[in-house]
């Protein structure tokens, strides 16, 4: 069946999986409540069951240093800021997600933009609920990331950040290094373990003609490695075909969706000449 090709790199913000990974407050990802009552935190499932039970302060306070004196907290797997003692009305920008060694919460901060925040420092704030361990990484350019990806240990994380280019960059949260920057395709990128994480990639140098609107280069799959720090193709474009990551099936295999033309004539006329189907890519085996 004929269809658009939804993937024109300024249309990536609305079609990101980052709604997945900004959970409201309260909501855990197994769909789970948590609920905070005399400093005791509680895991309830859908049944109403207490499934974990771990005695904390109903507030944890994040001290950043603050030429203002203002203070992050966590409340409720939420993040709030606060003036002088006294929370906003409306908690600011906030985005939090659970990894296997607890809930991590991030801030991106701006004073340049807000009056409000001139004093704090200009960048990615995060904070491990595991560790109570906070962090700042310094970003000139945060007004532009899209969205954030841990890996499920944890201990890694992606930025996606329009620059010239919309680029993911690889860091360790331990020491906030950056190891590893690639440009990306129209998609999010997906962890598949504690170490490997495929993603979309627009191929450089490459056109197909497209009309504008739609994206104009080939777009192929590819796997990092932190191990190894090596980039593997795993599905490569051709003058017929494009791929784009969505998401991995049960048996831990790639769902990719292939766009095709029957001659590279057809990506100037995406309405009518353009084929769209779901296809599996295999992962490859760890090690």
């Amino acid at each position: 069946m004929n269809g658009m090709r939804h993937r024109s790199r300024f249309l990536l913000a609305a079609a990101s999986l980052c709604a997945l990974l900004s959970l409201s407050a309260g909501a855990a990802m197994a769909g789970n409540k948590f609920l905070v009552k005399n400093g005791v935190a509680q895991d309830v499932n859908e049944d109403g069951d207490i499934v974990c039970t771990e005695t904390q302060a109903e507030e944890i306070v994040v001290p950043p240093a603050s030429a203002s004196g203002n203070t992050f907290l966590v409340r409720d797997r939420d993040w709030f800021w606060t003036r002088d003692g006294k929370e906003d009305e409306a908690p600011r920008p906030n985005g939090m997600q659970e990894t296997e060694i607890g809930w991590i919460y991030w801030l991106f901060i701006n004073p340049d933009s807000d009056e409000a925040l001139k004093g704090e420092r200009k960048g990615l704030h995060l904070y491990s609920d595991y560790t109570k361990r906070y962090s700042f990484l310094p970003l000139d350019d945060v007004d532009t990331v899209n969205c954030i990806h841990f890996s499920p240990d944890g201990n890694r994380f992606l930025i996606e950040a329009p620059a010239e280019e919309i680029l993911i960059s690889l860091y360790t949260l331990a020491d906030l290094k950056l190891h590893f920057s690639t440009r990306k395709g129209a998609a999010t990128p997906l962890w598949a373990d504690f170490a490997r994480f495929v993603y979309s990639k627009y191929e450089p140098g490459t056109t197909r003609g497209a009309p504008e609107g739609y994206s104009d280069e080939w777009s192929s799959i590819y796997m990092y490695d932190v191990t190894t720090e090596e980039e593997t193709l795993l599905k490569a474009a051709t003058e017929t075909c494009d791929y784009t990551v969505l998401y991995f099936n049960e048996d831990g295999d790639i769902v990719a969706y292939e766009d095709s033309v029957e001659s590279p004539e057809g990506w100037a006329d995406p309405e009518n000449k353009v084929e769209n189907k779901e296809i599996v890519v295999p992962m490859p085996a760890a090690g």
